[in-house]
């Protein structure tokens, strides 16, 4: 432990501080006393008592020591076979040392309680003088009041999204967790493996493509529809000037000198043509969207790697780091606190751009489409074929 260092004298010596009255109290006949000790001995074999306290405000020892206790008396009290602690500390520093205090003493318990065989309970911490500077205190209660913030605007964007997610399926879910991750495992597409996944097997483009197949069909059939049938009838009757059975038979043909379905067949050609180029007009609209999605994709694959096997690393490294500098009385606890929020903030964009990733891949090999509670646009419409008096 360093964090006194810059108290010790040249021998590196601190005085009868913490440690010394804890384990080795002067008592008025010269015997040393094991506070802690005791403390176990009697949270075992007396666990009512309410006298199990250590106290490190020796006053006769006082003017000896580099540093006078500002955590100066720790109480136990066992309930319902829970070890609980509450700690008195007559001087505080909200930002510096508080914290670290908080740690240890709920770290104490914590080994109290195994070594009695019982279940920690609570720390309770009493504070005599307390110093918090108004700029500090300011500037938590803001960073505070926005993390609740930001946690109330999570918590509603979470269940909006999970009430979409169950009208999607179709399947009443009730809001809870997911388990999962967005972390993926394929390699980064180039944009025209992209292309062709969406051009090769998008639905819309496979209805247009149908509907090209029945407007060829459509120009077949207009093409042999003005070829003439021949017909045949035939009958009988009675001659009543005659008095006799009579029989009739006609064969007829219609030669169609002018009209030979000129203007149907050219409106079934028209409507060919249309839809070869709302086809390529298709393709250009989802090559145009695929543009807008792919650049997403790619920025947000970038950015997820990067922040997945860099950034974050390197922000959690920082954290820790800092945090062993503040055990170690190298940095004070604000710089902790920073630390600890940028690598939070750095988690969350993180997962941003991991959503980001995911949205957009899906989106891609889900060839555009998306919304699926929409009804899908259907092909464009063939022309009316009203060239002739009887329009099919």
């Amino acid at each position: 432990v360093r964090i006194w260092n810059e108290w010790a004298d040249d021998n590196g010596d601190l005085g009868p501080i913490y440690g010394k009255q804890w384990v080795r109290w002067q008592s008025p006949d010269g015997k040393a006393i094991n506070q802690i000790a005791r403390a176990v001995d009697q949270i075992k074999n007396n666990p009512d008592s309410r006298r199990i306290i250590v106290n490190a405000w020796n006053t006769g020892e006082l003017d000896q020591m580099a540093l006078t206790p500002c955590h100066a008396l720790f109480q136990f009290y066992v309930a319902d076979g829970k070890l609980s602690c509450q700690l008195y500390q007559r001087s505080a520093d909200v930002f510096l040392g508080v914290p670290f205090n908080i740690a240890s003493y709920a770290l104490l318990t914590m080994m109290m309680a195994q070594v009695c065989d019982l279940e920690p309970g609570e720390f309770v911490l009493t504070f005599g003088d307390v110093e918090a500077p108004r700029f500090q205190v300011r500037k938590a209660n803001i960073q505070l009041q926005r993390t609740r913030l930001d946690l109330q605007r999570a918590e509603h964007e979470y269940r909006r999204h999970f009430r979409e997610l169950s009208s999607l399926v179709g399947i009443e879910i009730p809001v809870g967790s997911l388990a999962g991750t967005l972390n993926g495992t394929e390699s980064q597409m180039s944009f025209d493996e992209a292309l062709g996944r969406v051009l090769d097997q998008s639905p819309e483009l496979m209805a247009a493509r149908a509907k090209l197949s029945a407007d060829r069909t459509s120009i077949r059939r207009e093409e042999v529809e003005w070829i003439p049938d021949i017909v045949v009838s035939a009958g009988s009757g009675y001659n009543f000037d005659a008095k006799e059975t009579v029989a009739v038979a006609d064969v007829s043909i219609e030669i169609p000198f002018f009209d030979r379905n000129q203007g149907t067949i050219d409106q079934a050609r028209a409507d060919y043509h249309r839809q070869q180029n709302e086809i390529r007009r298709i393709e250009l609209s989802l090559r145009k969207m695929l543009a807008n999605v792919y650049q997403e994709y790619a920025m947000s694959y970038e950015h997820a790697t990067e922040y997945r096997d860099t950034i974050v690393p390197e922000a959690r490294a920082a954290y820790r780091e800092l945090l062993q500098s503040y055990k170690a009385n190298r940095v004070e606890w604000p710089d902790v606190l920073e630390a600890q929020r940028d690598y939070s903030e750095m988690r969350v964009a993180q997962i941003t751009f991991e959503e980001q990733l995911r949205r957009n891949e899906v989106l891609i090999h889900g060839f555009l489409l998306h919304d699926g509670l929409r009804a899908a646009d259907g092909p464009t419409p063939p022309g009316h074929i009203d060239a002739v008096p009887k329009p099919r």
